[in-house]
């Protein structure tokens, strides 16, 4: 059998990750706002301006009505989900990556209400969304925000890089933009820790993916390697 499409595009968002993060090396002493503005500033999206596959494969299974996305980047997703039929809400510290989720929601004739917020500080209104979701921005104490802000039947989509439990990690190891020198950002959770946090709630979907990357990230380094970690998790209807 041949590599599913999920699995083909995590590995081609990485290489496009570890790109992206020669990029940043100078903002290590820049707070995270700056840093990620640099970053954005590209004249096209680093990340394309596809959805990744873990959403458009789940999606089926919320119902249609308000979703947030936390850390929404260039947009990619927010925009997809209001193309789905959402009302969308999509927050991030960068005002270069909302600006270029405005112009993507623009191409395609669709809405998206922008935040730019902190994360660290950002209130998720409580009893709000349908589908809220955390990809690739591993903040532990969202979780119980997430939580908290979910309707009754309301959905988390949860996606983040590990860093590979066996050999050779990507570079950047608990790093991320303005603090270790690439956008590459790791979850510490592992898998008893992640699914004890949703053990009040239905879980649909877990799943971890081991990555090879056949690209270098520094002189001298070969093959890298991480882990992906997926969750759908629905909270109780009662």
């Amino acid at each position: 059998m041949g590599t599913p499409k999920w699995l083909r595009c995590l590995s081609l968002t990485a290489a496009l990750v570890l790109a992206a993060g020669s990029r940043s090396h100078s903002t290590v002493q820049e707070d995270p706002k700056t840093a990620w503005n640099k970053i954005y500033d590209t004249p096209g999206y680093i990340f394309g301006t596809e959805p990744i596959p873990f959403l458009v494969e789940n999606l089926p299974l919320v119902r249609r009505g308000k979703a947030l996305e936390l850390a929404m980047g260039e947009g990619r997703n927010a925009v997809y989900l209001a193309q789905q039929g959402f009302k969308v809400t999509g927050v991030d510290i960068s005002e270069v990556a909302a600006e270029k989720c405005r112009r993507l929601a623009a191409r395609h004739k669709v809405e998206v209400e922008i935040v730019i917020a902190d994360l660290r500080e950002y209130k998720i209104p409580s009893n709000t969304y349908d589908l809220i979701t955390n990809l690739y921005y591993p903040q532990p104490d969202l979780i119980p925000k997430i939580k908290a802000g979910l309707k009754p039947g309301g959905f988390i989509f949860y996606e983040q890089w590990r860093p590979f439990r066996g050999g050779q990690g990507l570079p950047g190891e608990s790093s991320g933009a303005g603090s270790g020198g690439n956008v590459y950002q790791y979850s510490d959770l592992g898998r008893e820790e992640l699914l004890s946090q949703f053990r009040d709630y239905r879980i649909h979907l877990y799943r971890e993916a081991i990555l090879n990357h056949a690209v270098t990230a520094e002189p001298g380094r070969g093959v890298l390697m991480s882990e992906v970690m997926s969750l759908v998790a629905q909270k109780p209807f009662d």
